[in-house]
């Protein structure tokens, strides 16, 4: 109970500064959504993602790292992860509504799903993509939000258009390059289709 109320402080001044919760008080709802957030925090600090063991000599990390997949789901509702989509939205300067559409079409709101690729979580991060940004545990809603958005963040750099950021957040930046635009696959092209749809459906429900 100490440790999560601890987090609950961690939570409080470390993740929603900036956000409209520090210009208004905190309602039931919000503190609901803290103590959940906290105790997945909590629960996700002490779990340690197996390793996989190299057969080479030198000290230098493996070239693939495994993470388990979660037995149970996590116990943030569909609330929680909104307030998170908006938090990291707007920390990046996104429209929620798009990062929402995207987390919509990627998992369905589901933080343990896992496809056949290998992409994991909310966002569906691929393990060499979670490396990257310094995901240490993609299947935490929290930790899979804030490094999906960050790297559409960083793809925007490069594709500041919608449709070919979303191809390159799919299909990778290197065919975008390669083709000039979105890459010729049918897998890519629905992807982006499908994710400008719910963005706009979004965008009619205010």
């Amino acid at each position: 109970m100490i440790k999560i109320i601890l987090s609950c402080f961690l939570v409080l001044f470390f993740l929603l500064p900036g956000t409209m919760l520090s210009a208004r008080k905190l309602g039931s709802t919000d503190i609901r959504i803290i103590f959940s957030l906290a105790r997945a925090v909590t629960r996700n600090r002490h779990r340690k993602s197996p390793r996989t063991k190299s057969r080479r000599r030198d000290k230098s990390p493996p070239s693939s790292t495994r993470y388990r997949q979660p037995v149970t789901r996590s116990s943030l509702t569909r609330k929680d992860i909104e307030f998170l989509i908006r938090h990291y939205s707007r920390k990046h300067g996104f429209d929620p509504r798009f990062i929402k559409a995207v987390v919509k079409i990627e998992s369905n709101f589901d933080s343990s799903c896992l496809s056949g690729a290998g992409a994991m979580g909310l966002m569906q991060l691929m393990p060499a993509t979670a490396r990257q940004l310094g995901v240490k545990n993609p299947w935490n809603p929290v930790h899979n939000i804030a490094g999906g958005v960050k790297y559409l963040a960083q793809l925007r750099n490069s594709f500041n258009d919608n449709e070919l950021l979303l191809a390159a957040y799919n299909a990778g930046p290197g065919n975008v390059r390669k083709y000039n635009g979105i890459p010729p696959f049918k897998e890519t092209r629905r992807y982006v289709k499908k994710v400008l749809a719910a963005y706009r459906q979004y965008c009619q429900e205010g």
